[in-house]
């Protein structure tokens, strides 16, 4: 990834959806995305930890996304609500 001087800013790893798939979930209440943000995990990780590192790339970078944050303040409380079973490192 570059700028639009031709530097180089990073690498990223980006997720696409199709809204058309029957694997598609649509809108969810927002307890359902908080839980499944707070116990999900795949190949490249956790979804919390995903969500986490997005919004501390976002931070440092000047940006902030107040929905991002929001999802993540709650996904950090249903950790402590599971005993702190959440991600290795929760500092986002």
């Amino acid at each position: 990834m570059k700028d639009i001087e031709g530097k180089a800013l990073g690498f990223a790893i980006t997720f696409t959806i199709d809204a058309s798939a029957p694997q598609y979930a649509g809108d969810l209440d927002q307890d359902v995305v908080v839980d499944r943000l707070a116990t999900a995990a795949g190949g490249l990780g956790s979804s919390s930890e995903y969500l986490f590192q997005t919004c501390q790339g976002l931070r440092s970078n000047g940006l902030r996304d107040a929905e991002l944050e929001h999802l993540a303040s709650l996904v950090r409380i249903a950790h402590e609500d599971q005993g702190g079973s959440g991600p290795r490192s929760q500092a986002y």
